[in-house]
């Protein structure tokens, strides 16, 4: 779930790829190589970025649409990513998992109730969806933290990022990051673009990034796991990564 341009994010601190004017966002928008109907959806989105989030940028990732976004759901919004990566983790074993941008908790709860003996940390930039992941779980411990701007608080065995790395402008330096707290591997989910991989910062999105089997080539311990078919909760296939810490 995360990241926009320059003043707030999802994750409090932005990254700046550069400013954006409401005129030039609407000129580039126009001027794009898009379908009139792609640009009147793209201009649209826009329109409320500015006007309902207070962010003019293409980048809908602010931590008030975050808090709109998740506020808007009951109290569940998805766990079916979450299913595709329990054969990576040990059975009937302790273990310590943190999950980076957890929104409402739904992916901690099916781990937990999958690895009964697993102690799980969720965090988030969002404040409304850790109150309501705190609210309706017992047994997992929930946080807000800015993952950009704050550390991980502490080392854990594992350190999942599941449908969250797609929504940074940099999303190797949120790896990063986690890889040094991490003391067995980190777990990645993000959709799946076999034709394309790198920035997306043309577009009016909550997505800046794009994942294939090369994105992470300079990760030495970096492996594909698993290229899921459609998951329906994301309408989209995903690429699964187990990275190492060197």
């Amino acid at each position: 779930m995360f990241v926009p341009d320059t003043n707030t994010s999802q994750c409090g601190t932005i990254e700046k790829r550069k400013a954006v004017s409401f005129v030039e966002g609407i000129q580039t928008i126009l001027h794009s190589k898009k379908t009139p109907r792609e640009r009147f959806h793209q201009i649209a989105l826009f329109l409320k970025n500015c006007l309902w989030y207070g962010t003019v940028s293409f980048n809908l990732n602010s931590k008030r649409y975050w808090n709109k976004k998740l506020g808007s759901f009951g109290d569940f919004w998805r766990d079916e990513n979450y299913h595709h990566i329990v054969d990576l983790f040990p059975q009937n074993e302790s273990f310590h998992l943190l999950d980076v941008g957890c929104a409402l908790g739904d992916g901690c709860a099916y781990l937990q109730r999958h690895f009964p003996l697993a102690h799980i940390t969720g965090i988030d930039i969002s404040e409304v969806g850790i109150r309501k992941a705190q609210e309706k779980k017992k047994g997992i411990t929930y946080a807000v933290l800015d993952i950009v701007a704050e550390p991980v608080p502490r080392a854990f065995d594992y350190i999942t990022l599941i449908e969250v790395l797609e929504h940074f402008e940099r999303p190797f330096e949120i790896l990063d990051k986690c890889l040094a707290k991490a003391t067995r591997a980190v777990i990645v989910s993000v959709p799946y673009t076999p034709e394309y991989t790198g920035p997306c910062y043309d577009r009016v999105d909550e997505h800046r990034y794009s994942f294939n089997e090369s994105t992470l080539i300079q990760y030495c311990t970096a492996r594909v796991v698993k290229i899921t078919d459609i998951v329906s909760a994301t309408q989209s296939r995903c690429i699964i990564y187990e990275i190492t810490p060197p």
